[in-house]
């Protein structure tokens, strides 16, 4: 839950537009909206086992959510709210690798910094590592892109 309010499928998919910048009437979308429950159901499955030793790092509970795929986009996020940014960023990634793989790279680039720090959280006991070499909380990459929820740009700037 992000401000009190469980993140769904499709808050991760808008989201990665977003990151994309994708007007609304892009011929695209249509491809997008088709493949984002394919995808998203990929990342959930390669990160349910990360998700797991983060759970059990901070004390969550199981997750009770079944993944599928593909994966419902009206559904709840599935995974703890700290693989939100992780999401959005290998969504927006993996819907342009085909037409713009230096975009794609720099997503990806993204993604995989958001996952080595929730590997360092994990590691240092509950501290991570900014940008910056100090630390911040679990929270730190996680910035807004709009009025959604907690994501880095393709710039690495928190918006």
């Amino acid at each position: 839950m992000i401000g009190g309010k469980q993140v769904k499928n499709r808050e991760i998919y808008d989201t990665a537009l977003c990151l994309l910048a994708e007007p609304e009437d892009d011929l695209r979308l249509e491809d997008y909206a088709a493949r984002a429950p394919y995808i998203l159901g990929e990342f959930f499955y390669e990160n349910s086992s990360l998700d797991g030793k983060y759970r059990e790092f901070t004390g969550q509970s199981a997750r009770q959510t079944a993944l599928s795929v593909p994966a419902e986009l009206d559904s709840d996020f599935p995974l703890s709210e700290r693989f939100v940014s992780a999401a959005a960023n290998y969504l927006a990634a993996m819907l342009v690798c085909d037409s713009d793989s230096e975009l794609s790279d720099k997503l990806l680039g993204l993604h995989s910094s958001s996952l080595e720090k929730i590997l360092a959280e994990i590691s240092a006991g509950g501290e991570q590592t900014d940008d910056s070499g100090g630390t911040s909380t679990p929270e730190g990459d996680e910035a807004v892109c709009g009025e959604s929820h907690g994501i880095v740009n393709v710039y690495g700037n928190i918006t």
